[in-house]
């Protein structure tokens, strides 16, 4: 082996000791430093504060700078003072609340424990630090922006830094905010908003305020799920069914209609329990009653009155709902039957509306005019039938009269094709005090006086006069050869025959009704028979 080479290995292995000796002196020389800590954990371990004095154990902690005294200074929220080795050690641009990192261990004297700091470092204000961070998350997803916040929540808390904390609320707002914006006038996503709410650390009260967006969103649709709405107002919404004492005022009324989101999302939470849930139900209840009811109002008279027992305060919608459906049923008064007229007209009385059941006859009245309207007898006597049933039962005279009129006029018509149907005509209308003389209608009084003048002119002449009675016949003529009798359902005709010079007959035809006695029959017809 030659002596360069030889030199060569000793100089190598020279520089490896030294090395050796310089990594074992750094070794030793690096501080026996703990985990850094927070002045929160180092409070957590003071009865550990003894031992690690004893172990001379390097400690190494951050807490917020409070103020000093010469050369000692101390943290907030931490009961031991700290000193430094000089005065000037300790900056004179150090805030109060700034952050400083501490390297040091617990010494003992006479006034007990203290920290001597061999090393410290400053940091950012908390306040300058957060919003410097969330500017640089501006536009990162809101899940980033809610962790920041967490991250400065719990020494915000702990030192009280109200400044932080309301920037930390303002930082979830941002957040929650945004969301909200997003889901606007979405029911479930405004909802699951409002589910997050708690986990994202906003107040309680813009929890419920995005919750009440929710069901309002919802009410909004064409077609709300009143179910799970009317469900979710009683369970979300305290108030929702009393009334509300003192009323809401006409501003707030106003205000609610114009935006309910934004009054609730403004109102503290006495306004909300009693006003704005009970008026937001009045609205939701409206609507899901109003929709029950046809355009005609058919059934308004009903969900009026569930709408008096479920909303004492809106009185006089459900007025209205009734007005409605009185209004139509007058309307279509031409369609019902008679119960159906007599029915409404009960109704109109009992909403003070006397003077309405006349109207309701009338239309009733013009629709049967429509309805039978023929020339053939059939519909003449049905429409005759009308007017009497109706002048009747609602004191009109005038449809009285008409109805007589009909009557008259069927019997002209009857008279021609049924002498059975004429017949019957003839007795209705005597049951109105209308008897048939001598080809003319008379009153019972014109008839009776006609009849007895012509009765005593014929008997002088030895004549027999239709309306003449049995005794009048026979004083005349004198006992029939010959009587026959015809029965009908309702009446009873005899034929009286006498006879005549030259062996002719003459005939005379007598009518009563079957309940009548004999005596009261009249003669409706006389006839010579020549032989």
């Amino acid at each position: 082996m030659s002596r360069s080479g030889s030199a060569a290995r000793c100089l190598t292995s020279f520089i490896s000791v030294v090395l050796m000796v310089v990594c074992a002196q750094v070794h030793v020389a690096r501080p026996a430093c703990a985990q850094s800590l927070s002045i929160r954990d180092l409070n957590a371990e003071e009865d550990n504060w003894e031992t690690w004095f004893n172990e001379r154990r390097k400690l190494q902690f951050t807490g917020r700078y409070e103020g000093r005294s010469g050369s000692t200074f101390r943290l907030q929220q931490f009961k031991l003072s700290l000193r430094a080795p000089s005065a000037a050690s300790i900056p004179d641009r150090i805030q109060p609340g700034q952050p400083v990192l501490v390297t040091g261990s617990l010494r003992r004297d006479a006034t007990g424990l203290h920290v001597d700091v061999e090393r410290k470092e400053c940091s950012e204000i908390p306040l300058q630090e957060l919003q410097r961070r969330r500017r640089q998350l501006r536009d990162h997803p809101a899940a980033e922006l809610l962790a920041l916040a967490s991250e400065f929540q719990v020494d915000a808390e702990f030192y009280g830094d109200d400044m932080v904390l309301r920037e930390i609320a303002d930082i979830r707002f941002s957040v929650f905010d945004e969301r909200r914006r997003r889901a606007a006038g979405d029911p479930a996503a405004l909802w699951q908003l409002a589910e997050d709410a708690n986990e994202m650390g906003v107040t309680p009260a813009d929890a419920q305020a995005v919750r009440f967006a929710s069901l309002t969103a919802e009410s909004r649709k064409a077609k709300p799920n009143y179910d799970q709405l009317q469900q979710r107002i009683a369970q979300f919404c305290p108030g929702w069914n009393r009334e509300s004492i003192p009323p809401p005022s006409a501003e707030i009324k106003l205000a609610f209609e114009r935006d309910a989101d934004e009054t609730y999302r403004m109102a503290d939470q006495d306004v909300r329990e009693q006003m704005l849930h009970r008026l937001f139900y009045r609205r939701v209840h409206v609507r899901y009653l109003q929709q029950q009811m046809p355009a005609d109002g058919k059934g308004g008279i009903q969900l009026a009155t569930t709408l008096r027992n479920d909303l004492p305060e809106e009185s006089q919608l459900a007025a209205d709902w009734a007005k409605k459906e009185v209004e139509g049923r007058i309307r279509a008064a031409g369609e019902l039957p008679r119960s159906g007229l007599l029915e409404l007209s009960d109704l109109l009385k009992q909403y003070n509306r006397e003077n309405d059941v006349m109207l309701a006859v009338d239309n009733w009245m013009t629709r049967q005019m429509e309805r039978f309207s023929g020339s053939d007898l059939e519909s003449q006597l049905r429409l005759t039938e009308e007017y009497l049933w109706a002048g009747n039962l609602f004191s009109r005279p005038d449809f009285t009269k008409r109805g007589i009129a009909g009557l008259k006029q069927a019997w002209e018509a009857a008279d021609e094709s049924s002498a059975e149907e004429a017949e019957n005509i003839a007795e209705r209308l005597q049951g109105y005090g209308w008897y048939r003389k001598n080809d003319q209608w008379l009153t019972a009084e014109e008839a009776a006086q006609k009849s007895d003048d012509q009765s005593t002119q014929a008997m002088r002449e030895g004549r027999v006069e239709k309306g003449m009675s049995p005794a009048q016949v026979r004083r005349t003529l004198g006992n029939p050869t010959r009587v026959s009798r015809l029965i009908s359902g309702a009446s009873v005709r005899e034929f009286w025959i006498f006879p005549t010079p030259g062996a002719g007959e003459v005939v005379v035809q007598f009518h009563r009704k079957r309940t009548d006695p004999p005596d009261n029959a009249e003669v409706t017809y006389v006839s010579t028979i020549t032989r």
